[in-house]
C-alpha cells in the first residue's frame, strides 16, 4: 500500500474525518490537491467545512497542463 493510499484510508476512517473536522474548526486556510470533488465526497468539502468554520479560506489546487 502507497503512502498516498494509506492517507486515503486514514482520512475515510471515523477517527480521521473527526480530527479534520476539529482542525478545520480552528485553521484559517486549507488548501488541497486531491482529485476534483474527492473531499467533497468523504465530507471534508468546502460546504461541509464552511459550516463549522465560515471563515476559512479553502484552497484546491489542481494539476495543469505540464507548463
Amino acid at each position: 500500500m502507497s503512502s498516498r493510499q494509506k492517507s486515503d484510508e486514514e482520512i475515510k476512517a471515523p477517527a480521521g474525518l473527526k480530527i479534520a473536522h476539529e482542525l478545520a474548526k480552528t485553521s484559517d486556510v486549507l488548501v488541497e490537491n486531491f482529485v476534483v470533488g474527492k473531499l467533497a465526497k468523504l465530507g471534508l468539502g468546502y460546504e461541509e467545512l464552511s459550516k463549522l468554520n465560515p471563515g476559512l479560506i479553502y484552497v484546491s489546487i489542481t494539476g495543469g497542463s505540464g507548463l
